[in-house]
């Protein structure tokens, strides 16, 4: 392993650097980064409230926190901003070159990061830079490690997905068609070609991180209209076209009522191949009556006539699971805004036939709504992809720049931080970040990985030669489905490493691969057929070195 963790005495160019801490609002209180306590003792004293802010654009606003005051120990916040050096020029992150703050204008405020042997600024060579107004020489953070302060091992590659509308300039993203995703609102919207997604949870409002998916096809003809011709209604309910508010904030959604038991409406009915996982389903909202709806994922006759339809109940009103068929094998019920639900699941035909999307209510006198509905090959839902007239296919999200010299082809840590938003799927892989070279299979590559659920959930993988199949390395510990999750792997010349949430660190014997040249972010190559995450990515760093097992438990905390 690397050298020990840097003194917390560290010499700059002004002098000493001896304690400044990032503090981060959770919610309800400041706390500094990687400690749980409010104040903490470092070299010169006790740190009481250093606060970053980050620009959106349009104004300041501290970490985690929606208003640009903030009570802290020892005072109000009110702008403080880091600058990261471009290349060309300083910018704070999301806001231009001198922003307007609650206390005055930003002018050149740089981060330093240590090295392993000297400080420097962020994404900066020199140790001085100029800024419009002055050189920069010396602010440095330091980290808690849970015993000591130490100064911060500088990434040479640190990539931000927590600025909505901003990408580093040298990330080449592509999406070959348009894409939904939700606002900060939590109303969906479209994104037009080749745009990235920042998509924020539909019911909380808070930002997931970068939407990184796969392709799919919707073959549900029609999917934004249930009153539209093609939708089958003949089980005993009444509809109309165009009378709610539907998740895309357009008032495009059908209202049925059920007049039998049960009661509701079919989608178009398109073929399904026996033995192929297919994922389905609707979104829907309860009005008034009794509150058990179904959402149909599958007729029995994709099942041989047997058994009855393939289903997911839940109640309309609070989202709380019902009941399901035994041959749904996962479903999703998530929750958005103005009471609305979109319940998926998935199964597998046992036959070759005809079936569609179905909204029901199990008893006569409910009045319900539906939209969105959609069904697609696969072992879970993806974002929605309204359709008309025909199917329709959303290209896969694609992320990748070459690399440059932040890499070391001796030594590496590879870090990145994301949100998975399901179950993982059996013996699928999804990818968080990859280094590699570029070749779809039994490429050299590092890789962080989410995987199928006959192996730990979470790895590290390195192939160690081209067609040698590679070796894996699982992290200790697993996360929280839905919840931000850190990883990390570092790779020597002869072992690698893997570090999950701050866990024990593990360990291998299998080295560092040759001959990579791309890293791609959320897939395995830029082909977009590998393995996609399929999740939010949030921040991936990289560092020259490999990590000591103190800095990458820290990093990852």
């Amino acid at each position: 392993m690397a050298a020990s963790d840097p003194a917390t005495d560290v010499p700059t160019p002004t002098g000493v650097l001896q304690g400044v801490a990032a503090f981060s609002w959770d919610g309800a209180a400041w706390q500094p980064s990687g400690r749980a306590g409010p104040s903490v003792a470092t070299p010169t004293g006790v740190l009481r409230g250093v606060a970053p802010f980050t620009g959106s654009g349009t104004s300041w606003t501290p970490a985690g926190r929606a208003q640009p005051g903030v009570p802290t120990p020892s005072g109000v916040l009110d702008g403080v901003a880091v600058y990261t050096w471009s290349g060309a020029a300083w910018t704070p992150p999301g806001g231009q070159s001198t922003p307007a703050t609650p206390t005055g204008t930003l002018r050149g405020v740089a981060a330093f990061n240590w090295d392993g042997a000297a400080w420097q600024p962020a994404a900066q060579a020199g140790a001085e830079v100029a800024t419009p107004y002055g050189v920069l020489d010396g602010v440095a953070m330091f980290n808690w490690s849970g015993s000591a302060w130490a100064a911060v091992g500088a990434p040479s590659l640190s990539l931000d997905f927590m600025q909505p509308g901003t990408l580093d300039p040298r990330i080449t993203f592509t999406r070959a068609s348009t894409g939904t995703y939700f606002d900060s609102a939590g109303v969906m919207q479209t994104v037009a070609t080749n745009a990235p997604r920042w998509d924020y949870d539909p019911a909380t409002r808070a930002l997931r991180g970068l939407l990184i998916e796969e392709a799919r096809t919707n073959v549900i003809k029609m999917s934004g209209n249930p009153a539209d011709a093609t939708w089958w209604s003949s089980f005993q309910g009444t509809v109309a076209a165009n009378v709610g508010v539907a998740p895309d904030g357009t008032t495009t959604a059908a209202q049925i009522t059920s007049t039998g038991a049960p009661g509701g409406r079919y989608s178009t009915f398109e073929a399904q191949t026996s033995g192929v996982t297919y994922s389905s389903g609707c979104f829907v909202k309860w009005i008034s009556g009794p509150t058990t709806l179904r959402v149909v994922l599958a007729g029995q006759s994709v099942f041989g006539g047997v058994g009855g339809d393939r289903y997911v109940d839940f109640n309309g009103q609070t989202g709380a699971f019902v009941g399901k068929h035994t041959d749904v094998t996962a479903y999703t019920i998530t929750q958005l805004l103005n009471g609305w639900w979109r319940v998926s699941g998935t199964y597998t035909p046992t036959g070759n036939s005809s079936t569609g999307v179905a909204l029901y209510a199990a008893a006569s006198g409910t009045v319900f709504q539906g939209w969105g509905g959609q069904i697609e090959v696969g072992a879970f839902a993806t974002s929605y992809i309204p359709t008309t007239i025909a199917p329709v296919t959303r290209a896969a999200d694609i992320a990748s720049m070459p690399v440059g010299a932040w890499f070391n082809a001796s030594a590496s840590t590879l870090f990145g931080e994301f949100i998975y938003p399901r179950p993982i799927d059996a013996f699928n892989a999804h990818d968080l970040a990859v280094i590699g070279n570029n070749v779809e299979t039994n490429g050299n590559h590092l890789t962080l990985r989410a995987t199928d659920g006959g192996a730990p959930p979470l790895l590290p993988k390195v192939n160690t030669g081209i067609g040698a199949g590679g070796a894996t390395l699982a992290p200790t510990g697993t996360p929280d489905i839905g919840g931000i999750a850190r990883l990390a792997g570092a790779w020597s010349g002869t072992a690698s490493f893997a570090c999950l949430n701050g866990n024990a660190v593990t360990t291998i014997a299998a080295g560092m691969p040759a001959g990579l040249t791309t890293l791609v972010i959320g897939n395995r190559t830029v082909g977009g057929t590998g393995s996609p995450l399929n999740g939010y990515i949030r921040a991936v760093r990289y560092w020259p070195r490999v990590l000591t097992n103190a800095e990458m438990q820290s990093v990852t905390a």
